[in-house]
């Protein structure tokens, strides 16, 4: 039954995260209220009821427009001021494959609106939502706790923000903007449509069965796809993909991309740098594999749509 029930937990978040990201782009709905609507109660079954789904939307859709990775927290930073056990201790985690970072993502998501006082970028919504989903998230850990039922809840949510972590890593080689620095200017300056595409990846789960990209995460490893059309619905990402980008070489399937996650994930967690994808063919004219290809792909962490 517990094995059972954190499948089904691990499933149904993953579901509920990807469609926040669907609501974000209203590809749903004809109407913005209605996917702004929806994209509240996702988040909530997502399990993340104190995000702002407004400030979620603004950022992601900046993501597209900038053409970089906007984020808020700089956790690189915020990490190499810690003591240096306690990064050690972060370090030990995120080797043990615990997403300690996303974490640190998650809960700064929670927190920061309820302490930053009068900060530009906490609107009244943020701050409420930010009060009501943490207040919402203690009292069923609580209750969790309660029941013996808070250890499976937790793996859960550690798979959960693993799996998403792992989409997420390797759909770019981006940088990441911080869009509450001074010196943040909006808009992709010059990162062009072809950089764009040139740094742009799609990751579907499985080429040789296509229902589980939909099944598991939407199509959202379409990714070039995506970004040729964002306001695509998941269900027509498949068509899209194979009309634009079925031969692409920005095609990195899942299977190839395991190595380099583990190769990297101690690197991945303090550079800013998200590393290199080779050509498909080297300087000497041998044809790579993608294996070979990516195996100097760092990778992104901390940019999870559901964050900032």
């Amino acid at each position: 039954k517990t094995v059972g029930g954190i499948i089904l937990s691990v499933h149904g978040r993953l579901l509920a995260s990807y469609l926040v990201h669907e609501f974000a782009h209203s590809s749903v709905f004809i109407n913005p209220r209605t996917n702004h609507a929806f994209g509240i109660i996702s988040l909530w079954l997502a399990g993340c009821p104190y995000c702002d789904f407004t400030r979620i939307r603004d950022l992601h859709l900046s993501h597209h427009k900038d053409r970089c990775d906007t984020v808020e927290f700089d956790y690189r930073t915020f990490l190499h001021h810690l003591p240096k056990p306690l990064l050690w201790f972060i370090l030990l985690g995120e080797y043990l494959m615990i997403p300690i970072v996303e974490t640190i993502m998650h809960l700064r998501t929670a927190i920061f609106p309820l302490i930053a006082g009068s900060h530009r970028m906490i609107s009244i919504s943020r701050r409420r939502n930010a009060l009501v989903g943490s207040a919402v998230c203690i009292a069923l850990y609580a209750w969790l706790y309660s029941t013996h039922a808070l250890l499976p809840h937790l793996f859960a949510g550690a798979l959960v923000l693993q799996i998403l972590a792992f989409h997420d890593c390797f759909q770019h080689t981006y940088e990441a903007v911080f869009v509450d620095k001074v010196d943040y200017v909006p808009g992709p300056g010059p990162r062009t449509a072809q950089f764009e595409y040139e740094n742009t990846f799609t990751n579907p789960i499985s080429i040789q069965y296509p229902y589980l990209n939909t099944l598991i995460s939407l199509n959202f490893g379409y990714h070039n796809a995506h970004h040729k059309k964002p306001m695509v619905a998941w269900y027509q990402l498949p068509q899209l993909h194979a009309k634009y980008f079925s031969d692409s070489v920005q095609i990195l399937p899942f299977s190839h991309l395991f190595r380099t996650w583990f190769r990297h994930r101690i690197r991945r967690v303090l550079e800013f740098d998200y590393g290199t994808v080779h050509p498909v063919s080297s300087s000497l004219g041998q044809r790579l594999d993608n294996i070979d290809r990516t195996i100097d792909f760092v990778g992104s962490l901390g940019v999870s749509f559901l964050t900032v």
